[in-house]
């Protein structure tokens, strides 16, 4: 038997769970993917003009903010690097690298300068929060498939014909005893 409160809260949940999860993938695999091409982006002078503590979602992360030039035009971004989540006992090394007024290295993209980083490529904490995602979406589809066979199997077993005791004609027990009143 499932509960109610997750029976009619499943749909729901499903359906957001449909929409953000290929979304969330897509922007992880993105990142992976501009990771992975950033050491070949070319690269500008730049120079460090902030270098703090700042929460980032849930945790404390460096907040590093530089400026760099690219074709006369100045630029500021904060990307370190491609990482989601800096490890907490890297925060202050991070911070130490980049302290304000140091000169740094920008990798760029070419297209778009805009997006820029100071520490280019790919690894596992890059690659992390995909795996991580597709781990959830493979359980949330498996809890999806198990919930609905115990919904398949309670309704077969609620329309299953019951004997009744003797010869009698099969009926379903819950609806024999059922009182029927109109209100």
């Amino acid at each position: 038997m499932i509960p109610k409160s997750v029976e009619n809260g499943f749909p729901v949940l499903a359906l957001i769970a449909l929409i953000c999860f290929p979304f969330a993938l897509w922007q992880a695999w993105k990142n992976i993917k501009m990771a992975e091409a950033s050491p070949a982006w070319p690269t500008a002078d730049g120079v460090v003009t902030a270098a703090e503590r700042g929460r980032g979602g849930l945790r404390m992360q460096p907040r590093v903010t530089y400026s760099y030039t690219v074709n006369g035009v100045t630029f500021v971004s904060k990307r370190v690097s491609f990482v989601g989540a800096i490890p907490k006992r890297e925060i202050d090394s991070v911070l130490s690298k980049y302290s304000p007024g140091r000169a740094v290295t920008v990798h760029y993209l070419p297209e778009n300068p805009v997006q820029a980083v100071l520490e280019p490529g790919s690894g596992l904490l890059v690659v992390a929060p995909f795996r991580a995602l597709v781990i959830i979406f493979i359980l949330f589809i498996l809890v999806q498939v198990l919930v609905g066979f115990l919904r398949w199997n309670e309704l077969k077993t609620e329309k299953a014909p019951v004997r009744a005791s003797g010869d009698g004609p099969a009926c379903n027990s819950d609806v024999a005893t059922r009182s029927f009143a109109p209100f």
